[in-house]
């Protein structure tokens, strides 16, 4: 056998050593490395007419997947609070956001408060410090205020403020 053939085999041999070991596909996608070491992956669209339509598009096929996502958490929301659709649509919004944050500073910590509650940071922190002492007066206000803002009842607002910090309100012994 020539060199030549023995280097086009030997290549044929390690491309499709490397096209079968490292093969990804799902039902829309289909991800490999070519035979360059380049990672590849096509995205498939079935039509309901059966045709398939194929993209490379990965930013808007993975901004897809995130708004799906963030619309199913929504409707979870929604059903598990009894909330509109928009503002199931903010709290999962609000609580998709803050999870993709790795590192959390107080600053995040007021911002995702106020985006989602519509009320200070500070006057939650004085809320809890006075129930702490016993006088639930301005916790119970600042969570009818909270519901007003976002559009609900006072008590669903006390489920929601349960499901997302009930560890937080059990370590400062308040409830709700």
């Amino acid at each position: 056998m020539s060199l030549y053939r023995t280097s086009l085999f030997t290549s044929m041999l390690m491309s499709s050593a490397l096209m079968a070991g490292c093969h990804w596909h799902s039902s829309n996608y289909s991800c490999y490395y070519d035979f360059w070491g380049n990672y590849v992956c096509t995205y498939y669209n079935y039509a309901s007419d059966g045709s398939v339509e194929s993209s490379r598009d990965i930013i808007t096929d993975v901004a897809n997947a995130q708004e799906q996502h963030v619309a199913v958490i929504a409707e979870h929301y929604v059903q598990k609070f009894n909330l509109s659709d928009e503002q199931g649509m903010k709290l999962a919004q609000s609580t998709v956001d803050f999870n993709l944050l790795e590192n959390r500073t107080e600053q995040d910590m007021a911002d995702f408060a106020r985006r989602l509650y519509g009320v200070d940071p500070s006057e939650i922190v004085a809320a809890v410090g006075s129930a702490q002492a016993g006088d639930r007066t301005k916790l119970n206000k600042l969570v009818d205020e909270a519901a007003a803002n976002f559009g609900t009842t006072p008590e669903t607002m006390k489920n929601i403020v349960r499901a997302f910090h009930a560890k937080a309100l059990a370590e400062q012994g308040v409830s709700l």
